[in-house]
């Protein structure tokens, strides 16, 4: 079974912050001087990580936000297109009540 990415213990992302992988939608008023290259500094610490291959395809299968090895969403997007992958129903940790 495959691990999932905030399993990994020698992921660059766990020394950086989750903070940069993750930013806000482009027409959130909040990202007012938000800077572009934000992505950028993302998939370049993704691009020395060795989980990048696997966190890559957890983000294919599982993720619609966020940079996950190296990929933006619009990347993510269209490799899912290309490869033919549907992303998966994230499962809730704990059950409803």
């Amino acid at each position: 079974m495959r691990k999932m990415p905030w399993e990994f213990t020698e992921a660059k992302c766990r020394e950086t912050g989750v903070e940069l992988f993750f930013r806000k939608e482009p027409d959130d008023p909040e990202i007012v001087g938000f800077p572009r290259d934000h992505y950028k500094r993302a998939v370049a610490v993704c691009d020395t990580c060795v989980h990048k291959d696997d966190c890559g395809m957890w983000g294919l299968e599982h993720e619609s936000h966020g940079v996950w090895g190296g990929m933006t969403p619009n990347d993510r997007e269209r490799a899912r297109r290309k490869l033919g992958i549907r992303l998966i129903p994230k499962v809730p940790s704990t059950p409803w009540r």
